[in-house]
């Protein structure tokens, strides 16, 4: 009898405090609960029972009153202290206390040691010289155990490394034109890794694996880059040479990077490798799966590594206490920093990613780069930051951070489930983005005074400027791109089509700028960067929907815009001589086309006219200036005619399936 009318008191008894029930807040059943720690009052499961009595003392009420703010002070302190540091705050301070949890979190460490089995580990592995240019005579093969290998004695196939001359002058391509595109390392710490490869070769040891694979895929990024005025570098004959010489090099990263993997090895210049070498996979075939794994290894890796936690100021979990050098610190942020923004900005391409970014800004600890030169970074020196408006080699990787911020709110703004964000949203995002352009320090902006600044035109400054002012009008194309088509018919979404087609107007008059810039090392080698072309294709998107959509409609005639989209195709036939991305752009959209009734013949670039080049003033909107020697406006409109009949074209093309098959390539 006592145990039901027990049970039934346990049923009748409240689950929320006091105060919550009240409120009618949600409480979580805790003493204290939340709701009551937070506002610093005392929570009460039961309210307290009337005695009918009323205690008058002011002595009593006095010392009451000193008590309850006694206790609530040290209740909110400690509330405080725990939101503050969550590491190093410890409940009690009883010396047994410290001890028992400092045996927990070793017998915790403990049950998860990671030792590797050595029944399945990869084996070992063996490094030859094997130069690029023919003639050079090779030299030794150095195992694992660091002992000389004949042809008889090397079973497995050996990784080649180019000779020291080579490496070294590749070094150099790398270092003069690439680097500042995407800066992920230390330059002089670099240059004492590529030594250290051939010191311990001369001495008869095996270099470092890691090593070896960052000197692999900077030798596939330097070859790839390769142009005609490279006369120190006598590998290739023309562009193509380069294309199909980097490709075997960056097979070699790659074999190499998958036996670091089986073997477990993880190192920050395994992650620069990883970055380095995606790079030129992307440029040799776009983000594709096989360049989308290779970014998440990185970001796996680097969290291995506790890069996503490299400034916490007390981590529990890290296996070294030793200080950190400086240098090292530095560049893990560069290398974290461009995983996230590469991870963010991701979430806004068309393909499996969109929609979806795997590195929450809630789960790392990591300060932004500085904006400082290798050349001013010394691990026994103190690091000052240069400001914003001084250009260094990371100045353009932190513009990208800060767009990558932007399409991270986007995605955070738009449901995975419809993958639709209201129009209001896409309004704000676009007063983002030109905030964002309005702040870029002059050396970043295309306007008179920068392009006439000695100072402001280093090719390292050049060429972060031009492939910025590519990217971010591209990414706002691509925000407004969806209701372009709209316009036509409902004046709501007019600013769209007007914002749309700037963005892509800026994308052609920064291509045709840069075409200009003839000692710029990155012209020659533009048609085959794989951000260049993919930033293009979205703006002949932009201007095929508005010749489709919008004619009669703005200030400019049909005829100027057609012109303009032909001059913009034309770009891209040209460029399918440098990169296969090109020619598998050029040749989607005539496939595209063909698939929604437009009338094109069967090869578009037999019959595309011979390159017309139209120059430009710094200014938006200037006229166009005739180039000696080039067809005359209607003729070349003629002769599009020919192959591009616009009286044919189905105005109910359905652009979102356009866009959508575009996705894998872009």
């Amino acid at each position: 009898m006592r145990r039901k009318v027990q049970n039934a008191a346990s049923r009748q008894r409240p689950v929320s405090c006091q105060f919550c029930r009240a409120r009618k807040l949600k409480c979580n059943r805790q003493l204290p609960c939340g709701n009551c720690i937070s506002r610093g009052i005392a929570c009460q499961l039961y309210s307290q029972p009337s005695t009918g009595e009323s205690v008058t003392d002011p002595h009593i009420l006095e010392r009451l009153r000193r008590l309850e703010d006694i206790v609530m002070r040290s209740q909110s302190q400690r509330q405080t202290s725990l939101v503050a540091d969550v590491v190093t705050q410890t409940p009690y301070s009883d010396p047994r206390y410290h001890q028992a949890t400092t045996e927990v979190k070793r017998l915790e460490q403990e049950c998860m040691r990671q030792d590797l089995s050595e029944t399945i580990h990869p084996g070992g592995v063996t490094f030859k010289i094997c130069p690029i240019q023919p003639g050079v005579s090779a030299t030794v093969a150095i195992s694992n155990s660091g002992s000389c290998l004949g042809e008889a004695e090397s079973v497995r196939r050996p990784f080649c490394l180019p000779h020291i001359d080579e490496a070294r002058r590749l070094l150099d391509k790398y270092i003069r034109d690439i680097t500042y595109l995407h800066h992920v390392v230390h330059i002089p710490t670099l240059r004492a890794v590529v030594d250290g490869i051939y010191e311990d070769i001369g001495s008869l040891k095996q270099p470092t694996p890691s090593h070896v694979v960052l000197l692999y895929s900077i030798v596939a990024s330097a070859i790839y880059s390769w142009t005609e005025q490279d006369v120190d570098l006598p590998f290739c004959r023309n562009g193509e040479d380069a294309t199909k010489m980097s490709a075997l090099w960056v097979k070699s990263t790659l074999d190499l990077l998958d036996y670091l993997r089986r073997a477990s090895s993880k190192s920050l210049e395994e992650i620069q490798a990883i970055i380095i070498a995606s790079f030129v996979v992307c440029h040799l075939e776009g983000p594709s799966p096989r360049y989308r794994d290779l970014i998440t290894s990185a970001i796996a890796t680097a969290r291995e590594l506790g890069l996503h936690k490299i400034d916490l100021p007390h981590d529990p979990d890290a296996t070294s206490k030793s200080p950190r050098d400086p240098v090292a610190t530095e560049v893990a942020r560069r290398v974290w920093w461009y995983l996230v923004s590469t991870d963010w900005m991701f979430s806004q391409y068309t393909g499996p990613l969109k929609g979806t970014y795997s590195i929450s800004p809630r789960h790392m600890a990591v300060n932004k780069p500085l904006n400082i030169d290798d050349e001013d970074l010394h691990p026994s020196m103190p690091t000052t930051a240069a400001p914003l408006n001084h250009p260094t080699n990371i100045s353009y990787n932190l513009q990208r951070i800060h767009l990558a911020e932007i399409c991270r709110e986007l995605t955070d703004s738009t449901p995975l489930t419809s993958g639709a964000v209201e129009y209001a949203q896409v309004l704000k995002f676009d007063r983002s983005i030109i905030g964002f352009t309005a702040q870029w320090p002059s050396f970043f902006r295309l306007d008179e005074h920068t392009l006439n600044k000695p100072a402001y035109n280093a090719p390292a400054t050049a060429t972060q400027r031009y492939i910025l002012n590519s990217i971010v009008p591209s990414q706002r194309c691509r925000l407004h791109l969806p209701y372009l088509a709209r316009a036509a018919t409902d004046p709501t979404y007019a600013y769209s089509r007007d914002a749309c087609l700037e963005a892509a107007r800026h994308v052609l008059r920064t291509e045709r700028l840069l075409a200009r810039e003839e000692t710029l090392p990155f012209v020659r080698m533009r048609q085959r960067h794989a951000g260049t072309l993919l930033c293009l294709c979205i703006a002949i998107i932009a201007l095929l929907a508005d010749n489709c959509f919008c004619r009669g409609r703005g200030t400019e005639s049909d005829a100027d815009r057609r012109a303009e989209l032909a001059d913009a195709c034309a770009i891209l036939d040209r460029a399918k001589k440098e990169s296969p991305i090109a020619g598998r752009l050029l040749g989607y959209f005539m496939r595209v086309m063909r698939e929604h009734n437009v009338r094109l013949p069967v090869r578009m670039e037999d019959e595309l006219p011979a390159g017309r080049e139209r120059t430009e003033s710094v200014a938006m909107g200037s006229t166009v200036e005739e180039v000696p020697g080039a067809p005359d406006v209607s003729d070349q409109l003629a002769q599009w005619e020919e192959i591009w009949p616009w009286d044919g074209l189905d105005t109910e093309l359905d652009w979102d399936a356009i866009i959508s098959g575009l996705g894998p390539l872009i």
